[in-house]
């Protein structure tokens, strides 16, 4: 959910939903959470809870279910009121299983949540009791000791990190301050997000059996358009290439460029200011041969949208993309449903300390155009040699059918 959030990804906000609606259903008895077991949880398997639960009303807050976060709250409040602080484990009747209070913070943070959202005073009070018990139980001369046993009160000799024990804190705070105010860069990646429209080939690899997709970094091949000799073919190697259309058959692109070494392409319309708004999506076809030996993925992007990829290679210089079905990421096995290409940026390396911008692609299932200078392209390269019915139409475009087969124009 904090993913989500900080984010703004659906997929974090899928993957949230299943295990909530599952500790809803299983786990959840208002105001109790009782672990139950993995493989039948209708039963459960302890008749006590611990502290660490006392994170999940603030987590409800950030969901926008209230009601079972209050509940849930209340009923550690009341543990609290009756031992001063959370036990590491307490019963559903309230008593101690495990006595310890580690100075943990989760009760707190929920405590701040529930007052941010509702604007109750309530909660403020019970943020100042937690405060009052600490300095009345927990403090010691050189900070806040954990508590051995809340029924005893006797302190444990140790505090947890989270309540830092050297006398130079402050300053290792403060130096801390000024260097992140003073070297004027950001440490955190900023995420760009933004959406194309990609449409998949019929042939080379089928990225609906690749459970993981296919992740690399990108280059230009060089001849961009892929039709030559390929000049960088040391670099490639190991790479997802970008190739411009035109010049010669997609597949003929796809063959070089897999001798050359790459793990994928993703070719880009040579049209300038072509984009998937105004342009129907197609799926790349082969040249009418066989092409089982072609086992890359491939991709196209029309011009305006791989314009996104090329402005972002050129600025960072290293950008990873990652290529994989939209419900293959959701963890869901249906990749009937259309979607569109997701792609997420992330700023250079060398400007915040992380790894390059990741570009996710969503393939389409779109509807396959044979553009006319492709048909062209496709009789002259073959020298005919070409299957009669591929080159006997002067149409401007046609439509393949879900087999393959090249329908007649309208």
């Amino acid at each position: 959910m904090k993913a989500y959030i900080l984010l703004g990804d659906n997929v974090f906000l899928d993957r949230f939903n299943v295990h909530y609606s599952a500790i809803m259903k299983y786990i959840s008895q208002p105001p109790l959470l009782l672990n139950v077991h993995m493989h039948n949880p209708t039963v459960s398997v302890r008749s006590w809870m611990d502290s660490l639960l006392a994170f999940f009303p603030g987590l409800q807050v950030l969901r926008g279910d209230l009601k079972p976060a209050i509940e849930t709250h209340e009923m550690l409040y009341q543990v609290t009121k009756q031992h001063k602080f959370l036990p590491e484990a307490f019963t559903t009747e309230f008593r101690v299983h495990w006595g310890q209070h580690l100075l943990r913070p989760e009760f707190a943070e929920s405590t701040y949540y529930l007052y941010k959202a509702t604007g109750d005073p309530y909660y403020l009070r019970v943020g100042q009791s937690i405060v009052e018990k600490l300095n009345a139980y927990a403090r010691v001369p050189c900070g806040f000791a954990a508590v051995q046993d809340v029924r005893t009160g006797i302190h444990e000799d140790s505090m947890e990190t989270l309540f830092p024990n050297n006398p130079s804190f402050a300053k290792t705070i403060r130096d801390g301050y000024k260097y992140l105010t003073g070297v004027g860069r950001a440490f955190q990646p900023l995420p760009i997000r933004t959406v194309l429209t990609a449409g998949p080939a019929k042939f080379g690899m089928d990225l609906t059996k690749r459970e993981h997709g296919l992740k690399g970094s990108i280059l230009k091949a060089s001849p961009y358009t892929a039709c030559g000799e390929i000049v960088n073919a040391q670099e490639l190697r190991g790479q997802i290439a970008l190739a411009l259309r035109g010049d010669c058959m997609f597949a003929a692109k796809a063959r070089r460029l897999q001798e050359a070494g790459a793990v994928g392409v993703i070719f880009i319309d040579h049209h300038e200011g072509s984009n998937s708004e105004e342009t129907p999506l197609f799926q790349m076809v082969g040249d009418g041969y066989s092409t089982d030996d072609i086992r890359l993925p491939l991709v196209f992007l029309f011009s305006r949208e791989g314009a996104v990829l090329t402005a972002a290679l050129e600025e960072h210089q290293n950008v990873d993309v990652l290529l994989l079905p939209k419900e293959r990421q959701l963890g869901r096995d249906n990749v009937e449903k259309s979607v569109g290409m997701n792609i997420k940026l992330r700023l250079a390396k060398e400007e915040v300390g992380v790894e390059g911008p990741t570009l996710e692609f969503l393939l389409s299932e779109g509807e396959a155009l044979v553009r006319e200078e492709e048909q062209q392209q496709f009789c002259t390269e073959s020298s005919g040699k070409d299957p009669p019915e591929l080159c006997s139409t002067t149409a401007s475009s046609q439509t393949l059918s879900s087999d393959g087969r090249l329908l007649p124009a309208p």
